[in-house]
């Protein structure tokens, strides 16, 4: 994977926390950062990054 800028990681974290507060869907929470990282793979690593652990 390669390494998130400060921009992409402020979106993701950003994303992260409207996720948990129901604002965004699962859906578009995992839509939005694979756009941001390019593909589901590392939209997977960087979700990880942030702390969304699978449940």
């Amino acid at each position: 994977m390669t390494q998130l800028g400060k921009f992409e990681r402020y979106l993701i974290e950003e994303f992260f926390d409207d996720y948990r507060s129901g604002v965004l869907s699962q859906r578009t929470f995992t839509r939005r950062v694979a756009f941001i990282t390019g593909s589901m793979a590392a939209a997977s690593a960087a979700m990880l990054l942030v702390g969304c652990t699978p449940h």
